[in-house]
């Protein structure tokens, strides 16, 4: 198998050329789409997922389960919604040059300085581990979700303008 970017053509597969990432330059849609698909991980908890199968694993999950509940607490629906509110503001702004966000075990700085400015909580177990986030050239958006995770291309939202 071949991989081209987020595409894996397999053997003797049609190639094709995939959207690249985008460096910045979002749309609404994609911004506004981007924004709430954090935010609703903050509003019903998020997957911690580091991929680690064995009993460490376990008690490491049980864990940042804990954690993540005790910090959902320090966290009201407006700060959430301030959150996306600010998330949405940074990725539609001229300044905005990545072609990504994503969480290891922490957030990106993006995310980060997002909840800061919002004045929203985010400890190390408030949005879902091992997860990337890109912005493609034919303005989709897509997912890797936890260890190991599929890609998937979100639905954008409506444009609200």
């Amino acid at each position: 198998m071949q991989s081209v970017y987020l595409w894996t053509i397999p053997e003797g597969g049609e190639k094709v050329n995939p959207p690249m990432l985008r460096h910045g330059n979002l749309t609404h849609r994609m911004a506004r789409t981007a924004a709430r698909w954090w935010a609703d991980h903050l509003r019903k908890g998020a997957k911690l997922d580091n991929g680690d199968r064995s009993d460490t694993g376990a008690v490491t999950h049980m864990m940042a389960s804990v954690l993540q509940s005790k910090s959902a607490q320090k966290r009201t629906s407006e700060d959430i919604d301030r959150f996306e509110e600010v998330l949405y503001n940074k990725l539609f702004s001229p300044e905005f040059t990545y072609f990504s966000l994503g969480v290891d075990y922490g957030p990106c700085g993006t995310l980060a300085d997002a909840a800061r400015e919002a004045g929203c909580y985010l400890g190390m177990s408030c949005l879902p581990w091992k997860t990337n986030m890109f912005f493609m050239t034919d303005d989709s958006v897509m997912v890797s979700l936890g260890y190991g995770g599929d890609r998937e291309k979100l639905e954008l939202m409506e444009d609200e303008r």
